[in-house]
């Protein structure tokens, strides 16, 4: 351990190069990916409370059947 702070002959340029250190295998996510990751799991087990459903792009047109037969709608 006391010799973690000498500096070493770099295999690449031979020259002397200081050692520098940092934690291993620690990647920051970026901040869009880890608030959707971060949403997605608090939905897996706390859903969010709608007060109403989300509003549609257009009206829907009622749908017409010409067949006559009245008791068998939506069929």
């Amino acid at each position: 351990m006391q010799a973690a702070n000498d500096p070493v002959v770099c295999p690449t340029c031979a020259t002397e190069a200081k050692r520098v250190y940092s934690p291993p295998g620690l990647v920051k996510t970026p901040t869009v990916l880890a608030k959707r990751l971060d949403r997605a799991h608090k939905s897996a087990y706390e859903p969010e409370v709608v007060k109403r459903a989300p509003a549609s792009q257009g009206t829907a047109s009622p749908v017409i059947h010409g067949h006559g037969r009245p008791w068998q709608l939506g069929h």
